[in-house]
């Protein structure tokens, strides 16, 4: 049992809140002011994070029903055992991908995901960086489809988005929340808070949204809560790993308790059953301590429906205690009714018939995506990609003012099919081949004003993997580690001297031997960004690629601070940009031959 010793009963942490009447179990507004917290008490926390639309039972995924049976059940057993109870979310409560695919695509729009966050009856729920992954709109669409739990963060500022303001000014949206937790003899006030990561505007599309500092944010919430006279305050956060929040809890004061999100990391004490290759990489909880040396406990679960955490918080006179461990729910365990007809049978029905969803006209060619291939030379899989992307940045470029984007770059490593490889008469492209294609939860962003001399380096590093060879008809090949980093290109045509001396980069992006493989690159309105191997001086480009890549993947962007680009998310993944590409373009007939938009130089 883990002593929090910093802890009384007149300071058990308090979380402070901003919403009035977001008062839980049955409970009026008017009771905050009149419950009495007994000498003993105990309130079991029931928490998770990152469920990211893993809501179809899997091999290795237990699905949304099977959670909800598990958690309802257990969180039962301990209001019957006379405990408290309060179930959160510390964000991410959506991702794109195939099952997000069913929501987008019924009729009349069903969130399902919001109807899963309905079934697990949260007390509170933290905005996650993905929730903001498709613009506010969607995000507030989505909140108004949970129904009624509030959504929490205390470091945004929603006054500038019409459809998010008025969700603040309901109550659904708010710095923090007040819970009213009935206990045996009593009442517990509970403060609870919401953060999210800093770095929204960079990692997903919050539109007008602002994001301030989270410290400050929550301090601010806390100190309202402790003069409020809340028993205990609790932050559920979404920083993107523990490690963050263990960074944070120096800066706070008034806060007793952190449910971390978005690191899907597995804390676990010795003897917790967990699933099968999970490792253990901290204990539950994590003990730190705040601005005043008091200790506070981090708690957090790995996502994806796998666990939920359950913490209880005992309170016996002047001590307070907090043990636990996270729960594992079964792969193959009992399922509720409601949630696997209503939420998990339509989810899984969808993504059983992706296959049959066409969205091109008929074709007979090959669309190649083979290993050897996309990651060695122009592709034509590479260039249906890479002209998706540039034509999303113009769909969307007045939505979250930027540029559209001048060219488009996508790794190969993150292009992972061939489409009809065997040349079947008529074939039309799927909405299943377009996830086979593009996997990957990458984003698109864009790059503002990317000078010649960066786009330069960023080719050489490109370029650097691939060597002469004499049995394939353009004489080169991909050879040895890291060849994931070769560019499929759009809007601009590349010339490199595969003979010449590739660019050579250590582990850590520095460089061992410089590269001087670039010959030309030229945009397809003709104007020269490198000519002669140099940069031409004073060109900027506009480029759109993955956040992947942009946050330092394959080692593009070796030579900016911090290894990583500066850009501006977009609001799609490069899966639904593909989709929706061909959907509004279905004739496909101009990729049956390449464009010469990469040239290796072989003599």
């Amino acid at each position: 049992m883990s002593k929090l010793n910093a802890f009384t009963l007149a300071a058990i942490m308090l979380l402070s809140t901003t919403i009035a009447g977001c008062i839980g179990d049955e409970e009026s507004e008017n009771t905050w002011e009149g419950a009495i917290a007994p000498d003993t008490y105990t309130i079991d926390i029931f928490h998770n994070n990152d469920g990211e639309s893993d809501l179809i039972r899997e091999e290795d995924r237990p699905g949304i029903s099977a959670f909800v049976h598990a958690l309802s059940a257990d969180r039962q057993a301990s209001l019957d055992a006379g405990h408290g109870t309060l179930t959160l979310s510390s964000g991410d409560n959506f991702l794109a991908g195939s099952k997000w695919d069913a929501s987008t695509r019924s009729n009349p729009l069903t969130y399902y995901d919001a109807k899963a966050l309905s079934a697990i009856e949260y007390d509170a729920i933290c905005i996650g960086n993905h929730d903001f992954d498709f613009g506010p709109s969607i995000l507030a669409d989505f909140i108004i489809q949970e129904g009624s739990t509030p959504f929490l963060s205390a470091n945004i500022d929603v006054s500038n988005d019409p459809s998010l303001k008025s969700l603040k000014d309901s109550g659904r949206i708010a710095s923090s929340a007040k819970i009213v937790v009935p206990v045996d003899n009593g009442h517990v006030k509970v403060g609870v808070i919401g953060a999210v990561t800093e770095n929204l505007p960079f990692i997903s599309s919050p539109g007008l949204v602002d994001v301030n500092n989270v410290s400050t944010a929550v301090n601010a919430e806390a100190a309202m809560l402790k003069s409020d006279g809340a028993d205990l305050i609790i932050l559920i956060s979404h920083l993107q790993g523990y490690s963050e929040d263990k960074a944070l809890a120096p800066l706070l004061k008034d806060i007793d308790i952190i449910v971390a999100g978005g690191g899907d990391e597995l804390l676990a004490n010795e003897g917790a059953d967990l699933h099968e290759g999970h490792t253990i990489v901290d204990a539950y909880p994590v003990m730190v301590s705040d601005s005043d040396g008091n200790q506070i406990p981090i708690i957090t679960a790995i996502g994806q429906y796998q666990y939920y955490g359950k913490a209880s918080v005992s309170v016996d006179g002047g001590t307070v205690t907090l043990t636990g461990n996270p729960v594992k729910v079964s792969y193959t365990g009992e399922q509720d009714a409601a949630a696997l007809s209503s939420i998990e049978e339509p989810v899984k029905s969808h993504t059983d018939s992706l296959a049959t969803i066409k969205i091109s006209d008929p074709f007979s060619f090959q669309f190649r995506g083979a290993k050897d291939d996309v990651r060695a030379r122009e592709t034509n899989i590479g260039n249906i990609v890479t002209d998706s992307m540039l034509w999303y940045s113009a769909e969307v470029a007045s939505t979250y003012g930027t540029q559209p984007g001048q060219v488009a770059m996508a790794n190969g490593g993150g292009l992972r099919a061939s489409v009809n490889a065997d040349g079947t008469t008529d074939y039309r492209f799927t909405v299943q081949d377009t996830f086979d294609v593009a996997p990957f939860g990458n984003r698109l962003v864009i790059i503002e004003d990317m000078s010649s001399e960066r786009l330069l380096n960023l080719l050489e590093n490109a370029y650097s993997k691939t060597v002469l060879n004499d049995t394939t008809e353009d004489g080169v090949k991909r050879d040895g580690d890291g060849t994931g980093r070769f560019a499929q290109v759009a809007g601009m045509t590349v010339v490199y001297d595969a003979t010449k001396q590739p660019l050579v980069l250590d582990d850590d992006g520095n460089v061992v031997t410089a590269g001087e493989r670039i010959v030309s690159v030229t945009l397809d309105d003709g104007t020269k960004i490198v000519e002669n191997g140099q940069a031409v001086a004073g060109a900027t480009v506009d480029l759109v690629t993955l956040d992947y890549i942009a946050g330092g993947g394959d080692q593009w962007f070796y030579d900016w601070p911090n290894k990583e680009a500066q850009y501006v998310d977009i609001g799609a993944l490069y899966q639904q940009a593909l989709s929706r590409y061909i959907e509004q373009s279905p004739d496909l007939s101009e990729y049956s031959t390449l464009d010469g938009r990469i040239t290796a130089l072989t003599e």
